[in-house]
């Protein structure tokens, strides 16, 4: 049930849509509120980010219309996106900074967000590029492993040829020798 509730959640973040406590949940009152924001700070603090996005989200999703429900969105996008949280996810973060974006009141948070969403954008597609530079030069390695293998193959042909031509010179020079001791034989007689 709690899947289902982060997916439309997730969904709604998508698409823009700011959302309202769901039908029989109340905005918690605003002393629960900084407990909670207080307790998701702790958390985000101490490395725990996987708690603190999730304290952050309830948060976000419970009071979407407060002023700690804009922040908590921004913060969660922000852990979202840190280097320093293990179970980092960039596509995620740019949905939740969409949402900062359609929530804060703040112009400084929607900045910020609207500059991470343009990073994190860049990553992207720095990402593809090196994705597609990757795929080249293996397509590339391949070609040149089969080119060695041929060129190896000539190689050794030719090596072969060599060692017949070689072999044939020298039957050859036996074949002048044995018919110039023949020829002398002959004139000898």
């Amino acid at each position: 049930m709690k899947h289902q509730g982060m997916l439309l959640i997730l969904l709604l973040a998508l698409l823009g849509v700011t959302c309202s406590p769901p039908p029989g949940v109340e905005t918690p009152p605003p002393s629960e509120i900084e407990r909670q924001m207080d307790l998701a700070d702790s958390f985000a603090q101490g490395n725990d980010f996987r708690r603190a996005v999730h304290l952050y989200s309830i948060i976000a999703d419970n009071a979407p219309e407060t002023i700690w429900g804009a922040t908590a969105t921004h913060r969660t996008a922000l852990l979202l996106s840190s280097p320093r949280n293990p179970s980092r996810n960039d596509s995620l973060a740019l949905l939740w900074f969409r949402s900062t974006i359609a929530r804060t009141r703040s112009a400084d948070e929607r900045l910020q967000a609207e500059v991470s969403i343009a990073l994190l954008d860049r990553l992207q597609l720095r990402v593809r590029d090196a994705r597609r530079q990757r795929a080249i030069v293996d397509s590339l390695q391949t070609a040149l492993r089969r080119q060695s293998g041929t060129i190896l193959s000539q190689t050794r042909r030719l090596q072969d040829m060599e060692r017949e031509v070689v072999t044939a010179q020298t039957e050859l020079k036996r074949l002048k020798e044995v018919d110039v001791t023949l020829s002398r034989s002959r004139q000898i007689r």
